[in-house]
């Protein structure tokens, strides 16, 4: 009687193994938030930006930016950040983007206080959030970065954007690599 017992929970042990062992192969994590980053750099461009108004309250409206990268002298630097949600989560996403610009020819540059807003620093936040789409400058923080080869840099960063509901913080070091 008890070999017959012992015999079954085996059989119930190794059963319940197996059965664990073959459901968890190929967890994918489906239920959580993913994070993609690009870490671009571009020749010849300029980051062109200009204002608009934003109603943020009934009798409030606030000035944002409207930035994209255009064809110029100058090289242009571009964070990106993406959070995916799960598929079963609606209205979740998050995309961040942070760009600035150094004169071309530089090997080094090291950003802080105005030179953030003269290398036309500006992040975006895409979301489903009243502040989506709005662009604002980079208002504290530092940026710097070393060209390490003709088409790599290493790039630090510990900015603060001050968007009209809350501040925003990003950090990073970084490769950045130009892009094709």
């Amino acid at each position: 009687m008890f070999t017959k017992f012992r015999a079954a929970l085996l059989g119930y042990l190794f059963a319940l193994a197996l059965f664990l062992l073959l459901t968890s192969c190929g967890v994918t994590g489906e239920g959580e938030f993913t994070e993609t980053f690009t870490f671009d750099v571009q020749r010849q461009s300029e980051i062109v930006s200009d204002t608009t108004g934003r109603q943020v309250a009934p009798d409030s409206i606030i000035t944002v930016y409207n930035f994209s990268i255009e064809p110029g002298s100058s090289l242009v630097f571009e964070y990106g950040r993406n959070v995916h949600p799960p598929k079963n989560v609606t209205d979740a996403g998050l995309l961040e983007t942070l760009v600035f610009q150094i004169p071309t020819g530089s090997d080094t540059f090291e950003l802080t206080g105005n030179q953030l807003s003269e290398a036309q620093s500006f992040y975006r936040r895409g979301c489903f959030c009243p502040e989506s789409g709005a662009g604002f400058r980079v208002s504290d923080g530092f940026l710097e970065g070393e060209k390490l080869s003709a088409n790599i840099w290493f790039v630090r960063a510990d900015v603060v954007i001050t968007g009209f509901r809350q501040n925003y913080e990003i950090t990073f070091e970084h490769i950045f690599r130009l892009k094709q």
